[in-house]
């Protein structure tokens, strides 16, 4: 039985992937404009209240307007709309629990698994495996996000639909408003509302998982031997192994070296190292090896005891950086009630 479940679940694994690959977003239907006029908007807020006369004013409304956010052409007429809220609305109050209890059981699920892929398909990038650089196709793998296709995937089937029109999104303030007023079951219902608000197309999800890994690797292969730096005097003021990653490794070190012997010294190197890597003047023949020693204060290098020649890093840093800024803000167009990144971590996250 066991293996039959294991087979099942390859064949499912290998099915998702196939589907993802060769599925094709269409970025001007997602992107269409929302056709549900706020005449529509409000014929079906009154029919839901008609058919519902004791449920909750507020929560229709809400449901029915994030809905008409987020649908577009391709999911319907503006008829195929009202038909959709009407008989998909759920007023009953314990039918909703087990509603959300499905959703949430389902939702986890999902997360889990895709998160869990993710995770096992950057460790190549992101541990030391083996003795060996990263391959090509690590980098395939590790830039690729399993769950790219999954919230088109479920606007496709209208579970996003569903879940939006029975549990509405609350602002920051909102939430602030009811904070003493919610029961636990309540804040449930409304975390599940952060879900959908955006509808943002899986090309643009996959560059950002592209763009964002790429960065991530070039960080962790962005290590300073502390042990092969030298001070004016030639002198070396760190263990011989010490090897700091930037830029948490460098400040935390720093941050360690407060009252201590010698520790000033050693702040003073740190941040002559940090300037070298923020200006782009640092030695590349110095990131991530020991090959050579390098005194970051007058920036000069040395092999065997002598004095070497030496290219500074590109400008990989601020490349990386800009496409970062690039790949983030392209996500301001689908999200009309947080069109910032600022917005979306402070108050959506």
């Amino acid at each position: 039985m066991k293996k039959n479940y294991q087979i099942i679940g390859s064949l499912l694994l290998l099915a998702f992937v196939l589907f993802a690959c060769n599925m094709e977003v269409n970025k001007t239907e997602t992107t269409s404009v929302i056709n549900v006029t706020d005449a529509m908007q409000q014929k079906t807020i009154t029919a839901l209240t008609d058919k519902y006369p004791d449920a909750n004013q507020l929560l229709i409304e809400k449901g029915v307007k994030q809905v008409a956010n987020l649908w577009r052409e391709l999911d319907g007429s503006e008829q195929d709309f009202e038909t959709f809220c009407v008989e998909n609305y759920e007023a009953n109050e314990d039918q909703k629990a087990v509603l959300f209890d499905r959703l949430e059981r389902n939702f986890e699920i999902l997360s889990g698994y895709l998160l869990k892929m993710e995770l096992l398909l950057k460790e190549p990038l992101d541990m030391q495996l083996t003795p060996d650089e990263p391959e090509e196709i690590d980098y395939m793998f590790g830039t690729y996000d399993p769950s790219s296709h999954l919230t088109e995937d479920f606007y496709a089937n209208k579970i996003a639909f569903i879940t939006a029109l029975n549990f509405p999104n609350f602002t920051l303030a909102e939430k602030s408003e009811m904070a003493d007023k919610w029961s636990r079951r309540e804040w449930a219902y409304a975390r599940m509302g952060d879900i959908y608000t955006s509808r943002v197309p899986a090309e643009v999800i996959q560059k950002s998982s592209k763009v964002q890994t790429l960065g991530g690797a070039y960080i962790s292969s962005y290590n300073i031997y502390m042990g092969h730096l030298w001070d004016k005097e030639g002198e070396t003021h760190f263990a011989e192994d010490l090897r700091l990653i930037t830029h948490w490794g460098l400040r935390d070190e720093l941050k360690s070296n407060y009252n201590i012997e010698n520790g000033q010294v050693q702040q003073e190197m740190i941040f002559s190292v940090m300037n070298r890597i923020i200006d782009q003047s640092i030695p590349e023949m110095v990131i991530n090896s020991d090959e050579c020693e390098w005194n970051p204060f007058d920036n000069k290098v040395y092999k065997d005891g002598e004095e070497i020649a030496f290219t500074p890093e590109p400008d990989k840093r601020y490349e990386v950086l800009l496409e970062n800024f690039h790949v983030t803000k392209a996500f301001d167009e689908y999200n009309p009630n947080m069109p910032t990144y600022i917005q979306r971590r402070f108050e959506g996250g």
